[in-house]
């Protein structure tokens, strides 16, 4: 339809990559506010932007989508940008931050703690004693080559991330993460903390190879590894056997950190 000042509407297709944490999956549709993309797309693409409406998926851990503006556009015809959209209804994303538990946190991430019956089919019961004795023992220098970190987002405990095995001379390492529980999976929150391990794993311990591993039916972690840019170097053919009897083959992924 045109104006009456003689311009058209076209639609704009903008393809948007972003994480599952910009999405509430109970609000599958977003409404962007009209001013988040006034100045960007309106100023320099000199279009007069009308409406903007955004449908988005549940799929994990990252989507691709369109956003579709409805403008009036005097000179182009339909065009194509990308955008990075971060946040629920277009504020910014909380802050996944890695750093050392104090002793009051470790037992606040341990009090709202849930086993994954995937990986431990046993449930976990808060006990002060037992997770005192494993906060000693993780943070008091009892084990080496070995650096523990809670996983924060806005200051909250949501994770357990640990650089194990620690080795200067090969400059490998392995690591490990525990996610508290359901509420904070599927979020991208653990893909983050996995990202600013290997950065601390480079810049502090100087290693090059981190090294990570899984059961073969861990499809979340398979995913997360694939997505990270892991590469699978060996398959250990049964080796975890868990309550019921039941044997899991140990798939190990590696990934140069410098390509991080």
């Amino acid at each position: 339809m045109n104006s009456g000042s003689g311009k058209r509407s076209v639609p704009v297709l903008i393809p948007v990559l972003f994480q599952q944490d910009s999405v509430n999956a109970d609000a599958p549709v977003i409404c962007i506010p009209f001013y988040a993309f006034h100045t960007i797309i309106a100023d320099f693409f000199r279009v007069q932007i009308t409406a903007v409406t955004f449908s988005a998926s549940d799929t994990f851990p990252v989507i691709q989508d369109a956003l579709t503006v409805n403008c009036h556009d005097a000179e182009t015809p339909p065009f194509f940008c990308i955008i990075q959209l971060t946040g629920k209804a277009g504020q910014d994303l909380n802050k996944v931050e890695l750093r050392r538990f104090t002793e009051e946190e470790y037992h606040l991430f341990f009090r709202g703690y849930t086993s994954d019956p995937m990986m431990d089919p046993s449930p976990f019961h808060y006990n002060h004693e037992q997770v005192q004795r494993s906060y000693i023992y993780n943070h008091c220098g009892y084990r080496d080559h070995y650096e523990h970190y809670g996983i924060f987002v806005d200051g909250r405990p949501v994770g357990s991330f640990q650089l194990k095995r620690i080795d200067p001379d090969r400059k490998t390492c392995e690591f490990g993460i525990i996610m508290q529980n359901d509420a904070v999976k599927n979020r991208g929150i653990g893909t983050e903390a996995i990202r600013a391990g290997i950065r601390i794993a480079h810049d502090e311990y100087h290693i090059e190879t981190v090294i990570g591993d899984t059961m073969s039916r861990n499809k979340r972690m398979i995913h997360v590894f694939e997505k990270l840019g892991f590469i699978r170097t060996e398959i250990v053919p049964d080796a975890f056997e868990l309550p019921d009897g039941t044997k899991e083959d140990r798939l190990v992924y590696s990934k140069k950190t410098s390509e991080e």
